[in-house]
């Protein structure tokens, strides 16, 4: 996603003519937009108030703009609070944005725009528009930790770590390692991962949350250790994960694979 130029235009339809729509686009051409969380598609229409569970991802599938040659289609997605204040906002030349709305209990207005433009700058009205709310309820389940009977496992109860630690060049004095993961939530509730400990360093994790039964990937954490501390000698290793559940605290041990530097 990337930041664009927009448009002044209004929304609705006015006596100019778009010279980059190949066809008439009418004022309620983002009305087919669906919305998608879960296991749920809804079809968008000005004032829909969309509920998804805290913490849940939802994407927004937009109709494609029938453009003209030689000009371009943008799609944008705005969102602030009920004040007016700007939370977030995405935009680029695909029709579809996904979005965590990042807290419960609180409405989020949202805009969705869809325009076209041309190096000219000279199209006239190409600029549609969609207003509608998000409501995210807050998760207010129960959910016990995990209780692990003794030993080690590659997952526990409540979650899986996903991943593997890997071992990158010698630098200098240190020895530098590399834990590539994902975290996949098995509960009812928020999951949290606040850090996790492994070969004798404690990696603290940046902020975020885990919908429940929601997976999330693609984090890296590096650490170091001195030249001195021997590499591990297995292809798995010990961590310690602590996380919350809903906010109560949890810990459990689970392996990781381990791959030593070629």
């Amino acid at each position: 996603m990337f930041t664009v130029p927009w448009l002044q235009a209004q929304p609705s339809v006015d006596s100019r003519i778009c010279t980059c729509f190949s066809q008439p686009v009418n004022a309620t051409f983002l009305q087919s937009t669906k919305a998608f969380y879960g296991r749920i598609g809804i079809v968008l229409s000005p004032g829909t108030v969309l509920k998804p569970a805290q913490g849940q991802p939802v994407r927004f599938q937009m109709p494609v703009l029938p453009v003209a040659a030689g000009c371009t289609a943008y799609y944008r997605l705005y969102v602030t609070d009920s004040a007016g204040r700007k939370i977030y906002e995405a935009a680029g030349t695909r029709p579809d944005i996904s979005y965590v709305f990042p807290g419960c209990g609180r409405n989020y207005e949202v805009q969705l725009m869809a325009s076209a433009s041309a190096a000219s700058g000279r199209e006239g009205n190409c600029s549609r528009s969609l207003r509608f709310q998000v409501v995210p309820p807050c998760n207010t389940v129960s959910c016990n930790c995990f209780m692990q009977k003794g030993g080690k496992a590659a997952v526990s109860g409540d979650l899986d770590l996903i991943g593997s630690m890997q071992c990158l060049p010698v630098n200098g004095s240190q020895r530098r390692y590399v834990l590539k993961w994902g975290v996949l939530n098995k509960t009812d509730c928020m999951l949290r991962v606040q850090s996790v400990t492994l070969h004798g360093q404690t990696l603290e994790v940046p902020p975020f949350t885990t919908a429940p039964r929601g997976k999330t990937e693609g984090m890296s954490l590096g650490f170091s250790t001195p030249l001195s501390q021997s590499p591990p000698a297995d292809n798995r290793v010990n961590a310690v994960v602590r996380y919350t559940l809903n906010g109560k605290p949890c810990a459990v041990n689970i392996e990781i694979p381990y791959s030593t530097c070629q």
